[in-house]
């Protein structure tokens, strides 16, 4: 089993849930956008992971909107 997690930023990591994955023989792969570049194929990911980021969806003067 494959997992792709998308974090926003440098210091998140998978975590909890990251370690679950991992216990049950999943490979853990971090993605992190936008500095990590494109997203990889997701063609042969099981799972899709994507973390929160700092500011929330409706905070628009942190986003730029």
């Amino acid at each position: 089993m494959r997992v792709i997690v998308i974090k926003h930023h440098e210091i998140d990591d998978a975590g909890f849930i990251g370690a679950a994955f991992a216990a049950r023989g999943a490979t853990v792969q971090e993605h992190l956008v936008p500095g990590g570049g494109p997203l990889p194929s997701l063609a042969a990911i099981d799972h899709v992971v994507v973390l929160g980021a700092v500011w929330s969806v409706y905070d628009r003067a942190r986003i730029g909107h």
